[in-house]
């Protein structure tokens, strides 16, 4: 049955647009409301289909060496992107729940972000028993670089094939696919290839492309046991042979739509196969239960396991798994140094556990758990002068959170290196540590000034610098680009900030008060 629920443009605004992975000050809900209320007179050039901006990119962790940049769209061009999606919902709905194949078709939520997905992880593992029990061999593939390759004109190709959608270029009424296809180009500098990461108008429309995929596929292999979940395969065969040639169609079908498979993560096995990795059992089935001394002893072995296991299966993420299931236990007070200690521990070994390790921190520091607050400094201060040589820009905000969070100060070394960073999650985090007087020495501002001063700024991968840093008297630019543009004028005089300041009190210092923020409890 296909889900009818229509999802809202204010909340697809206010919970569906930035990444998921940025600090919690960052927010979009005053925005959403100041674009969605029809008591405010919206000028007439902020629909206007003339207008090209550029992505603000932010680089987060993803496992070892590897990173992805999500991005932060222009507002101006995600407000008419987001507009056209939700105008057309029902129709994009019912072309995305036709897939046979898809397990991540998008579904409107009520909590945490607004467009999820058909299935969640965890209940793929029946799917794939049921797929796999009239097989003999699996072929496993993803697509290479999904998000950064797909051709945005794959978008009308998609909705309404690829003879119509050309056709649709003579006429004078554009096409749905059209219409998307250019508020998405337009918000990445008119580039025709890939859709930013983060926002969930990407979700959308690469579900929109391949759901189309999805039943050219089929027409070609008719008789095959599989399932897609987002852009991973998985299709059983009774012979090697055929699952070749499967492969073989799999990618001259991607071809035609200008995508290719991954070739490192595609394979050919023969089954039967475990479902999981081992780790996954052995870490999931781990107690934690019984006396004080009895969950130390449960506690340290968890540890050991979820290292040793890291070292054996170095391309699965699995201190990040281990995190996700301490988040959901209850360690005594006790035993809650060695919490402490393994967290210091994961943030040093891997960098994509930051915001799960933070986020079980600042839980057991809401109850009462003391945090060894010298070694969280020191920690914190490493991170950002470790990570902004390599312009790690989400574990740099992030660290800058906590000892905002914390009370704790910024050191010269780390200053000196965030001055040279042009994220503006990393840019905005400090300016505001700055003025709290969390950073004494060591920041030089005339990089981000020189940036605010640029031409067309507000339309800039720096668009979120300049616009949020004037607002708030942070920076002060030559001459007022806001004051200059309708569109942004129109934020600021109703009062749109993207960094929510919190309160503060006088605890260690400074700190936020802990009732005005929340880290956001993360999934795996």
């Amino acid at each position: 049955m296909i889900n009818q629920q229509i999802p809202d443009l204010l909340s697809l605004l206010a919970r569906g647009y930035f990444p998921r992975e940025l600090p919690p000050p960052f927010s979009t809900e005053s925005f959403a409301w100041a674009v969605t209320n029809s008591n405010l007179s919206m000028p007439h050039s902020f629909t206007s289909a003339n207008r090209i901006a550029r992505l603000s990119p932010h680089d987060i962790p993803n496992l070892g060496l590897r990173r992805r940049v999500t991005a932060l769209p222009n507002p101006v061009l995600h407000f008419n992107l987001c507009k056209a999606l939700i105008a057309e919902w029902l129709t994009i709905n019912v072309h995305c729940q036709s897939s046979t194949l898809s397990n991540s078709s998008p579904i409107f939520s009520l909590r945490g972000r607004t467009i999820g997905r058909k299935l969640n992880e965890d209940a793929l593992p029946p799917i794939r028993a049921r797929n796999r029990s009239l097989s003999k061999y699996l072929l496993k593939a993803d697509i290479s670089r999904f998000y950064p390759s797909l051709y945005t004109h794959s978008i009308p190709w998609a909705l309404h094939t690829k003879p119509v959608a050309k056709k649709s270029k003579k006429q004078k009424q554009p096409l749905l696919g059209d219409v998307i296809d250019r508020w998405v180009r337009n918000g990445q500098d008119a580039q025709t290839i890939g859709i930013p990461i983060g926002p969930d108008t990407s979700l959308i429309i690469s579900e929109i492309v391949l759901s189309a995929f999805d039943a050219d596929l089929k027409k070609r292999l008719p008789n095959y046991h599989g399932f897609r979940y987002i852009d991973d395969f998985e299709i059983g065969f009774k012979s090697y042979s055929e699952a070749e040639e499967g492969l073989a169609v799999l990618r001259s079908t991607l071809h035609e739509y200008e995508l290719d498979v991954n070739a490192q993560k595609t394979t050919i096995r023969e089954l039967p196969i475990p479902l999981n990795p081992a780790w996954v059992s052995s870490l999931r089935e781990h107690s934690f239960n019984g006396s004080r001394r009895k969950q130390n002893t449960q506690l340290h072995a968890y540890f050991d396991k979820a290292l040793e296991y890291s070292l054996q299966y170095p391309t699965d993420h699995v201190l990040k798994y281990a995190l996700s299931t301490l988040s959901r236990v209850t360690i005594k007070l006790e035993n809650w140094e060695a919490l402490e200690t393994f967290l210091f521990q994961c943030i040093m070994a891997e960098s994509n556990t930051f915001m799960s390790a933070l986020n079980i921190l600042k839980k057991y520091s809401d109850t009462g758990h003391p945090i060894d607050l010298i070694s969280l400094e020191e920690l914190m201060n490493y991170q950002i002068s470790h990570r902004c040589y390599a312009n790690h820009g989400n574990e740099v905000g992030w660290a800058l959170w906590a000892l905002m969070y914390w009370g704790r100060k910024v050191n010269k070394e780390a200053a000196i290196q965030i001055s040279r960073m042009s994220d503006p999650v990393v840019a905005l985090t400090a300016l505001d540590a700055y003025h709290r007087g969390l950073i004494p020495i060591g920041l030089d501002l005339t990089y981000w000034e020189q940036i605010i001063n640029e031409p067309d700024t507000l339309y800039s991968s720096s668009w979120l610098l300049s616009y949020e840093s004037i607002v708030k008297g942070w920076l002060n630019p030559k001459l007022d680009p806001i004051s200059k543009d309708p569109n942004f004028e129109h934020l600021r005089s109703n009062g749109v900030e993207f960094y929510q300041l919190p309160r503060v009190t006088k605890v260690n210092m400074i700190s936020f008060a802990l009732s005005d923020l929340t880290i956001p409890t993360f999934s795996f």
